[in-house]
């Protein structure tokens, strides 16, 4: 939460944690910087969706102020200018000193702080910082992340180690299938056909909780799908 100091001179900036795959273009999560009001300094989404039928594990853990269900900050616009100008690092440091003892990450800090300064950031949709964490397992398997059902992921988190891990092998092999892909391959191809061969194959060997994951990864091949056929209609 310092690079209104490390970029002196950047009016404004995408942070992205280092475990995100994007999945749409970064100029239309950039537009929401001209839906900011003149007190508004970064965007963020929530957590979890209000809707969630369960309570998140964030908001079971941690023992700072948050709102609704917490910010995630794995996917943030800041605007440094302003933060510059409203002595953010400053705030940031008093935050950290107010509430060190109840801190599990820096994402505490920035929750702690905007639970008290509601006013100071615009909420953006749970597609652009989309993770597994949006999908309760239930008595019905839901996706609360109704803007990522309607209209496919934006932004992929793969929270909790989920590109690397095992328990989640459609998580896994999409983004093994995003290693593999490069500039210009056939999406379809490339990309959505390999996870769909994994997961029949998977479900074939009744594999539990694969329903599961199918819930979580399925908004991702559906936006995967809509973006590849607009651009073949755009490029052919």
């Amino acid at each position: 939460m310092f690079l209104q100091d490390i970029l002196p001179d950047l009016d404004a900036c995408i942070l992205l944690d280092i475990d995100v795959l994007v999945l749409r273009p970064l100029d239309d999560l950039w537009s929401y910087f001209s839906r900011m009001n003149s007190s508004q300094y970064v965007g963020m989404a929530l957590e979890n969706e209000p809707s969630s039928t369960a309570l998140s594990s964030y908001k079971r853990k941690v023992k700072v102020p948050l709102y609704s269900t917490g910010l995630q900050t794995g996917v943030m616009l800041m605007n440094l200018t302003r933060l510059r100008t409203a002595d953010f690092t400053m705030h940031m440091e008093k935050t950290l000193n107010k509430y060190q003892k109840k801190l599990i990450g820096a994402q505490c800090v920035v929750n702690a702080f905007f639970a008290e300064h509601t006013e100071k950031f615009l909420l953006f949709p749970c597609d652009w910082n989309y993770h597994r964490q949006t999908i309760k397992k239930t008595n019905q398997t839901r996706n609360d992340c109704f803007a990522a059902a309607r209209n496919g992921v934006s932004i992929l988190h793969g929270t909790g180690r989920r590109f690397h891990s095992n328990a989640d092998v459609p998580t896994r092999t999409l983004y093994l299938a995003f290693d593999k892909y490069k500039l210009g391959d056939d999406i379809e191809k490339v990309l959505i056909q390999p996870v769909l061969e994994t997961i029949q194959e998977l479900r074939s060997k009744n594999v539990k909780s694969i329903n599961y994951d199918l819930s979580h990864i399925e908004p991702v091949l559906r936006g995967l799908q809509q973006r590849g056929n607009y651009r073949k209609a755009t490029y052919t």
